[in-house]
């Protein structure tokens, strides 16, 4: 009966699983005991400052969330603005490597769904290794220099990643490329930690930048179809290849001078 299902309503039901398993998530959250390290930390800090405590840094865990958020845009709004554009930079270029790739796989480089599936399947390995990678070698290094260097590295893989015409080569570039993008955006969250201020703000600041970091990278593969599209191959089709590569080339040398921006600054 599930197969019939599946059958019947496609790659649909496939976000209705997934909206169903949010409803035990969200049961067990409102049965669970809230606990945040954030509202300890902020009481300690304000303690310790005594009364001649300073206005700006008197923002505790347990203040409602509109008003930590106005505490962030008011005093820190130079640290929240870099994070929005850290953040957005790295989704761009994870929506830039990953949204139309399977597209561009079947339309340009005509494999089939079988070869498309597995290149697929090997880049997301590779996104997966890169993670684990990056953030061991982030307790080792620094977030920040790992990060900077992995964003470099993955230009090198450019080429393979979108040119050949063997689903082998272009799974070989496709896996070092998004081995290296989660080298470097699997160390986001620490990275924006950092950022943060105050421990009594991490949810309006890292959540509300993360957030519009990925907003703005939305638009990465609608970029990349309309300028396919505007300038085409010989043949006429679409050059998702070329769009690509400038897009993913130019997001990637701005987040390793971003994080080298970050690293002389502070």
């Amino acid at each position: 009966s599930l197969t019939l299902w599946t059958d019947g309503y496609g790659w649909r039901s496939l976000f209705w699983l997934c909206a169903g398993l949010t409803v035990p998530i969200a049961i067990l959250h409102a049965v669970t005991p809230y606990y945040s390290v954030a509202s300890p930390a902020s009481q300690d800090e304000e303690h310790a400052s005594g009364p001649t405590q300073n206005s700006r840094a008197a923002v505790g865990g347990n203040l409602p969330f509109h008003k930590k958020l106005a505490y962030v845009l008011r005093y820190h709004y130079k640290a929240f603005i870099y994070a929005c554009c850290l953040t957005s930079c790295l989704a761009t270029m994870g929506h830039g490597t990953m949204d139309l790739y399977p597209t561009f796989l079947v339309s340009q480089r005509k494999l089939n769904i079988l070869e498309e599936t597995w290149v697929t399947c090997i880049l997301q390995i590779g996104g997966i290794l890169g993670g684990v990678v990056g953030g061991f070698l982030s307790h080792k290094v620094s977030a920040k220099w790992v990060a900077a260097g992995a964003g470099l590295l993955i230009a090198p893989w450019l080429p393979l990643w979108t040119l050949p015409t063997r689903w082998g080569l272009l799974a070989l570039g496709a896996f070092f490329l998004q081995f290296f993008y989660g080298a470097a955006i699997g160390n986001l969250g620490n990275l924006l930690q950092q950022l943060c201020p105050h421990p009594g703000i991490r949810a309006a600041f890292t959540g509300v930048a993360y957030n519009i970091g990925n907003a703005v990278s939305s638009i990465a593969p609608t970029i990349e179809t309309s300028l396919g599209e505007r300038f085409p191959t010989a043949d006429g089709s679409p050059d998702y290849a070329k769009t690509q590569m400038i897009l993913v080339g130019i997001v990637s040398i701005h987040d390793s001078y971003a994080f080298i921006f970050w690293t002389v600054t502070r």
